[in-house]
């Protein structure tokens, strides 16, 4: 499941929580093309902002609670585990380089867009409930 909440001051502006349309063979992968999915959306909203002459403070900070994927994210990997993945979702680290997104490590308890892509528990649920600014049941 890929899964992704983009705020903007403190606000939901964008989310979705979708099945991926590709089989990842790890964790690391699929929140890897989960990155670029919420990449994608994050560029359309800047330009979409722009139009409306509205500032978008730079760099958009991406919370991952996978740190592989970071790490992935941030640099080259030529190893086994990861040499083969589409080059089309190493775009990401193109903007990481020129300073149009970060991504950081976030523990998946604190991680919000939880709640879009599995099951938890009634408390972890009720607190990203409330990080997300909506009213529980």
């Amino acid at each position: 499941m890929t899964g992704y909440c983009l705020f903007f001051h403190g606000g939901v502006v964008s989310h979705i929580s979708k099945k991926q349309t590709t089989q990842a063979l790890s964790s690391t992968e699929a929140e890897y093309m989960a990155i670029a999915a919420a990449f994608q959306e994050g560029l359309w909203l800047r330009s979409f902002f722009e139009l409306l002459d509205i500032p978008v403070s730079t760099p958009i900070c991406l919370y991952v609670d996978n740190a592989s994927a970071v790490a992935l994210s941030k640099e080259a990997s030529t190893n086994n585990r990861t040499k083969h993945i589409d080059i089309c979702f190493h775009f990401c680290r193109n903007h990481i380089e020129s300073g149009t997104f970060s991504t950081e490590w976030l523990s998946s308890s604190k991680n919000t867009t939880d709640i879009l892509t599995k099951a938890l528990p009634c408390p972890l649920f009720q607190r990203h409930v409330h990080g997300l600014s909506l009213i529980s049941c």
